[in-house]
């Protein structure tokens, strides 16, 4: 939350808050001697540290151009594959189409296809997957994760 004692639910998450909030909520140790060379990111801001750590673990990885965008809102594609990569799990490359929005050929359809399998994310048939994820959707999504992990589930249920 704030400072001042709020959570702001509908405020959407930008990269680098994304990871932290993943990061401590499944108890990544944020400790990495990784360089990294993004044009815009600041080697001594706050988030450096986790920023380095999921590089190194691959969970997530700059742009062509050779930036990082710390501080854009991040989508729903993006932020799946960082909510899996975080906890180490790797999509099957054998899928079936799992929302109209989403084609097969997407680079994100494998963690789309997760997502609708586990429940992750309370959505019909459409991910939307450039809307930028809110706070809310963040914690509902750590939340969902953490009860298939803690109790051995497939998919989360209601």
């Amino acid at each position: 939350g704030y400072s001042d004692g709020t959570f702001k639910p509908e405020k959407t998450v930008n990269r680098v808050e994304a990871l932290k909030m993943l990061m401590l909520a499944f108890n990544v140790d944020v400790s990495s001697n990784t360089t990294i060379s993004f044009s815009d990111v600041d080697k001594n801001a706050w988030y450096t540290p986790t920023l380095k750590t999921a590089v190194s673990r691959d969970i997530v990885k700059g742009y062509s151009d050779g930036t990082f965008k710390p501080e854009k809102t991040v989508n729903r594609a993006e932020y799946l594959k960082i909510l899996f990569g975080t906890n180490n799990i790797k999509p099957n490359t054998n899928i079936t189409k799992p929302y109209n929005d989403v084609q097969i050929t997407d680079w994100f359809a494998g963690f789309a296809f997760l997502t609708n399998k586990m429940n992750i994310l309370d959505t019909s048939d459409n991910l939307y997957p450039a809307n930028g994820m809110t706070r809310a959707d963040v914690a509902e999504t750590i939340y969902r994760m953490k009860m298939i992990q803690d109790n051995n589930l497939v998919t989360y249920s209601n």
